[in-house]
């Protein structure tokens, strides 16, 4: 080994957390299973530290809101890139004037640990850097800069600095363990020093190798007025100023700066670095100096370096202000023999080299976001290899009402939350009295008089804190039951804007009659050809249950009171307690929730969403008009029915009959009224007179 050979730091590498928390989200919805692959920039900073954050899997991000139009010299660049908020959001598009500057990298997730530490992860680095391939255009790494002086342009430099990330996400722990790498190309011989020394203000005419403290003095003004555009610049002791590197030109092995010929001995190539204290410069030098060597045809030539200490710029004068120099440069023998050093980051335990880290991002996450990434996680990975198809936003983005938070409300919203629904209206007047059936209460609110809207929306903030809910402590008026006349036309106008809020409407109270004003207005706005909610009602027996969803836009179908030919009444007032309430068995209810909750999902999921044809498909499942199961036997059964053109509740005579609120306030005391307006009562009458008179075999067909 050579004694005076120059050796390099390790790349210091900044990763905020939000790079893992992106890096999360995109594991999840967009890598999903298997090995992927994908382009990663990090921006380098001032003192060539490698900045990789959230931003960083898009190739064209300034941190800065505008660069030079937020810091007007290199001083306030650095106090910028030490003080990069998130929360300012000054992120944005780069304008022509950004000097932000990037090092691409590759980044490479697999599904398991096993399969981060089986990866071959230098045989990867190898085929992007082939070190041996003719073809100097192949890969990532553009070896052509290498052998083309023409080819160097301000930022070649930055392309040579490749990088690559081999990972593993834990998604349930949340959790990161990586291996990080910046492969450098090495000549066959070194690069020798044969001056080092260190810049102190203690002489101010001291000389350093031909380098003297004014002449650092000269640079930190020129950057008091400038800002640092490239993180390489050069110094012209001729000069006595500052060039872009792009100024030095040789011919014939003769440099010039700007045109004039200058020596190569007042010719001093700077950066800016985190200082060390020793003799090693920072690791972005090395692939630099390779290509500025090859590239300028620099065989065994001195070199004048200067590395200069970052933490000038926040105002420091101690003793080192920078690292001067002098340096040999292999021959060109040596620079045509390469060599690929893959340059993994490493940590030393117990005196062994750990080249596989690991980062939690955990605590990095809200308290309150975390069951949200935990729900996020199950829903993802339906669509990995399940239902690649599943369009997750087509659920979560709905905004559900759901009339009666009884039994069965309760289970068809703990089944929505487990879909990641957001948006609630939850309506109910009713007091907690059953906490052993009702899955959103406890014992205590039994006791306690709570209201159900009130120890609903307790419990599901306790489950999931970001949900959005509205809550109405309101009765929906029904018709047969005694209602004040002005307080009626409230309730009304009430209903109908808690109808026009949701995407979808659930019914599921205990009485018809309560079903059939929300119904009513539901297929107003549909006949009407405007913005409606898909209705589904769902209705309990002892062992037995049905599902049923409303005509929607194209789709046509029986509404929950198509088949009725009686008139509403009031089946509450003056019954036994045993048929005021909802006798069901246990397993009923929440086998109806669920199959409530998997119809919507089921229909969001179809081309035509909530008016997709009784029959048809989805990637989900099947779209039924409605369902009804027994318990008893275990039977589901699909079926369809047309809407009768009868309905008291969605027939074309009822919407001409009931299109304004005055009309729709005399069904509620007299719901008989509803058989005229739908002209049931023509069909009842004629019935009728069929018992007692005969009939026609023509005009009716006996079953």
């Amino acid at each position: 080994m050579v004694e005076n050979a120059l050796r390099f730091l390790s790349q210091q590498y900044s990763i905020d957390v939000s790079f893992f928390i992106e890096l999360y989200q995109l594991k999840l919805r967009r890598f999903k299973h298997g090995t992927a692959k994908a382009d990663v920039y990090s921006l380098l900073l001032t003192d060539g530290t490698f900045l990789l954050d959230k931003y960083s899997f898009e190739e064209n991000r300034c941190r800065f809101g505008g660069c030079k139009s937020k810091a007007n010299d290199a001083k306030e660049r650095y106090a910028l890139e030490r003080e990069i908020s998130y929360e300012k959001e000054l992120v944005q598009d780069p304008n022509e004037e950004c000097s932000c500057k990037i090092a691409q990298g590759t980044l490479v997730v697999v599904d398991s640990l096993s399969d981060l530490r089986k990866f071959d992860k230098t045989g990867l680095i190898s085929e992007h850097i082939d070190v041996e391939s003719i073809n100097r255009n192949s890969g990532l790494f553009p070896l052509h800069i290498l052998d083309n002086p023409n080819a160097i342009d301000s930022d070649s430099y930055y392309k040579i600095n490749q990088f690559f990330i081999f990972c593993f996400l834990d998604l349930k722990n949340c959790s990161c363990h990586y291996y990080i790498a910046n492969p450098v190309v090495s000549p066959g011989g070194p690069f020798c020093y044969s001056y080092f020394g260190l810049v102190d203000n203690l002489s101010y005419t001291q000389d350093y190798n031909n380098f003297k403290l004014s002449d650092l003095n000269g640079i930190l003004l020129h950057f008091t007025k400038h800002t640092l555009d490239d993180l390489f610049f050069l110094y012209s002791r001729r000069h006595s100023r500052v060039f872009k590197l792009t100024d030095l030109v040789f011919y014939d092995g003769e440099p010039f700066v700007n045109d004039d010929p200058t020596p190569l001995d007042y010719i001093f190539l700077c950066s800016y670095s985190s200082f060390s204290y020793g003799k090693e410069p920072p690791r972005f030098w090395r692939n630099f100096l390779l290509s500025f060597c090859k590239s300028n045809r620099l065989f065994s030539r001195n070199l004048n370096l200067v590395v200069l200490n970052v933490r000038l710029f926040e105002g420091h004068s101690a003793n080192a202000q920078a690292s001067v120099y002098t340096i040999q440069t292999p021959s060109e023998e040596d620079l045509g023999s390469l060599s690929l050093l893959q340059g993994f980051r490493y940590t030393i335990a117990k005196g062994v080299n750990v080249y596989e880290h690991q980062y939690s991002f955990l605590e990095a996450i809200d308290s309150s976001a975390i069951s949200k990434v935990v729900e996020e996680l199950n829903l993802e990975l339906i669509t990995w290899r399940i239902l690649p198809d599943l369009k997750i936003k087509n659920v979560t983005g709905l905004k559900v009402c759901i009339v009666g938070l009884g039994t069965l409300g309760c289970s068809v919203i703990r089944q929505l939350l487990s879909w990641g629904v957001e948006r609630f209206v939850l309506v109910d007047m009713g007091y907690v009295n059953n906490s052993t059936r009702q899955s959103l209460y406890v014992h205590k609110d039994c006791h306690k008089n709570v209201s159900k809207v009130e120890a609903a929306k307790k419990m599901i903030i306790k489950i999931r804190p970001d949900v959005k809910l509205t809550m109405i402590n309101m009765e929906i008026p029904m018709p047969g039951h005694q209602y004040d006349e002005l307080h009626l036309f409230e309730l009304i106008e009430n209903t109908r804007s808690i109808v026009d809020s949701s995407d979808v409407m659930i019914l599921t109270t205990d009485t018809k009659e309560s079903r059939w004003l929300p119904s009513l207005l539901a297929s107003q706005r549909n006949f009407n050809n405007e913005p409606c909610p898909l209705v589904i009602s769902a209705g309990l027996g002892f062992d037995s249950f049905m599902v049923i969803r409303h005509s929607y836009k194209q789709f046509k179908g029986a509404c929950y009171f198509c088949s009725d030919s009686e008139p509403l009444r009031d089946t509450i007032t003056g019954r036994p307690f045993d048929e005021v309430c909802t006798v069901v068995k246990p397993g009923v209810t929440d086998i109806c929730g669920s199959v409530v909750v998997e119809l919507i999902v089921s229909l969001t999921q179809h081309p035509l969403h909530f008016a997709a044809e009784h029959g048809g498909k989805s990637c989900v499942g099947n779209t039924p008009h409605s369902i009804r199961f027994s318990l008893s036997d275990y039977k589901f059964s699909e079926l369809y029915a047309e809407p009768s053109e009868f309905c008291i509740c969605c027939s074309e005579n009822v919407m001409f009959s009931l299109n304004v609120d005055q009309e729709i306030v005399k069904v509620f005391s007299d719901p008989a009224i509803l058989l005229k307006h739908s002209n049931m009562d023509s069909i009842i009458e004629a019935a009728e007179k069929y018992k007692k008179e005969g009939a026609d075999e023509e005009e009716f067909v006996v079953l």
